[in-house]
């Protein structure tokens, strides 16, 4: 991990902080830039596996938007991303191929 971070800057991972929040099993970040027609599109999609039901509540956009927060602030290179994407997914431990996903994106530049 500690490789990843010197590559991609520090707290690229994200924190036991953000793990807590939502007593999250799973976490991972994966970065995308694409440039189309002279315009970049930057994106960080931080993937928050597992967590509990009652942590996520009725207003998971709140808890999403409280990660995004901590996450960039954490990520000494978010100045670089226009938008974050939060993802929470659930799977079911039965059937793993059973899944669901709720989805937040935000600007940077409001944090």
């Amino acid at each position: 991990m500690k490789g990843m971070e010197s590559m991609m800057g520090e707290g690229f991972m994200p924190s036991e902080e953000i793990r807590a929040l939502g007593d999250f099993r799973g976490m991972s970040v994966a970065l995308n830039s694409s440039t189309v027609d002279d315009h970049t599109e930057s994106t960080i999609f931080l993937k928050l596996e597992n967590g509990d039901p009652v942590k996520l509540g009725n207003q998971p956009e709140i808890l999403a938007r409280k990660c995004a927060e901590i996450y960039l602030a954490d990520f000494e290179n978010s100045e670089n991303y226009r938008e974050i994407t939060v993802q929470f997914i659930q799977t079911d431990p039965n059937n793993p191929e059973n899944m669901a996903m709720q989805e937040y994106t935000f600007e940077t530049k409001d944090f």
